[in-house]
């Protein structure tokens, strides 16, 4: 076999990144990049079952959940992309924590309901997303949401699951944005 793999040197690999990772001074507080550290963190504490690292990955995801995102779950970025990055990025680490039996799924999953609520406002008729910010035009349809019953659902899959919601008009005061919805 022309590609052997060395077990041992990926191993070694893996440790020294979540050793850099783990280490404070390399940590990117209040970004998304940050949430990705936190996830790749999260997955090698999992992988060599080692608990600081899990640890610092949860603690870190919690002071990213208060950075990215207001109490009624909007992204602080001023982007309906960045609202679907940060809402998929914290929907791995709940699932992550859901496999592994962790409470703190829980309070991920409550976040990803709520961001899904306001992401269902955000897409038009047809599927993309509106033009806002440094939104790039794309796509919904084949978005992964938590909710089966949400306005997200109904928006993805152009009506064939989730329910319309029962409000054409919503206001986030926190975040600073009104939605008129129509044709849903």
């Amino acid at each position: 076999n022309r590609y052997k793999v060395n077990f041992e040197f990926l191993e070694k690999i893996l440790i020294d990144h979540a050793t850099w990772l783990s280490n404070i001074d390399n940590y990117q507080a209040g970004t998304n990049h940050g949430v990705f550290e936190s996830r790749a963190l999260l997955y090698l504490g999992f992988t060599f079952d080692n608990k600081d690292y899990i640890d610092i990955a949860k603690e870190r995801t919690l002071l990213e959940i208060n950075h990215l995102f207001t109490k009624e779950a909007i992204t602080t970025e001023n982007s309906f992309t960045y609202q679907r990055i940060n809402k998929d990025l914290f929907l791995d680490i709940a699932f992550i924590l859901k496999c592994k039996k962790d409470k703190m799924s829980k309070q991920l999953m409550q976040l990803i309901f709520d961001a899904e609520d306001f992401m269902g406002y955000t897409i038009k008729p047809n599927g993309y997303s509106s033009s806002f910010g440094d939104t790039i035009m794309a796509s919904f349809i084949d978005n992964k949401y938590l909710n089966k019953d949400s306005a997200l659902a109904w928006a993805c899959t152009l009506g064939k699951k989730g329910k319309i919601e029962p409000y054409k008009l919503r206001f986030y005061p926190e975040s600073g944005y009104f939605i008129g919805r129509e044709f849903w």
